[in-house]
């Protein structure tokens, strides 16, 4: 039994490593509007220009947003909301096991139309 409890042991310490070996970071901000004032409901884009991947979220009220479990890598952020102007940060690096922090501040704005 005490061997048994030694393997095991082992085992399971041989696993730790490889938790700790991911390759995967997190983009967290905070959405404001010029004035400084949180906005709520915000969809927050990442896209990873290399590969087109991208991942959505909403910002809670507080104007907070969280991109979890986002692959190393260079990714850039959106912003939008409806009645103001789109707000982008690009090229943020992001590495694996760190969080990066954009904050954004959206402007008011109209709307555009795009006819292609």
């Amino acid at each position: 039994m005490l061997r048994f409890a030694n393997i095991l042991s082992l085992i399971l310490l041989s696993l730790t490593p490889l938790a700790a070996q991911s390759t995967f970071g997190e983009i967290r901000g905070l959405v404001r509007d010029a004035s400084g004032a949180s906005v709520g409901n915000a969809t927050v884009t990442a896209t990873r220009p290399n590969t087109g991947e991208s991942r959505k979220v909403t910002s809670d009220e507080s104007g907070g947003y969280v991109l979890a479990n986002l692959q190393a890598g260079e990714w850039d952020v959106q912003i939008e909301k409806t009645g103001f102007r789109p707000a982008v940060s690009r090229g943020i690096a992001l590495r694996a096991r760190e969080v990066a922090r954009v904050d954004l501040a959206l402007e008011l704005g109209q709307v555009t139309t795009e006819v292609q």
